[in-house]
C-alpha cells in the first residue's frame, strides 16, 4: 500500500532554500514515528540520527487520513492529509 502525502501548512511550493527527507513508519494502531532531515537556508537544522518524533494517525474508510507530527526538538507539530492508493 502506498500513499500521497500533502502537508497543509505548504500546500504550494516548498519555500526557497528549505529540503527536508522524512521517513515515517505506520504502526497499524494509528501511532507512527518519525525521523527526518531538514536544511534551510544552507544550515542542518535537524538529522536523522536525533530522536524520532511520535504522532497519531487516522485513515477513513474512502481511504483518505491525517496524521499529526509531535517533534521533540522544539518545532511546531505538523498535521499533513494524505490518501492512501494502490500502486
Amino acid at each position: 500500500m502506498d500513499s500521497l502525502s500533502r502537508n497543509r501548512s505548504s500546500l504550494g511550493p516548498a519555500p526557497s532554500g528549505r529540503s527536508r527527507v522524512a521517513i515515517t513508519t505506520f504502526d497499524g494502531e494509528g501511532n507512527l514515528s518519525q525521523i527526518d532531515s531538514v536544511v534551510i537556508g544552507g544550515s542542518l537544522v535537524a538529522e536523522f540520527t536525533h530522536p524520532p518524533a511520535s504522532g497519531t494517525y487516522s485513515v477513513n474508510a474512502d481511504c483518505t487520513g491525517t496524521f499529526t507530527i509531535e517533534f521533540r526538538d522544539g518545532r511546531q507539530p505538523v498535521t499533513v492529509d494524505f490518501i492512501v492508493v494502490d500502486a
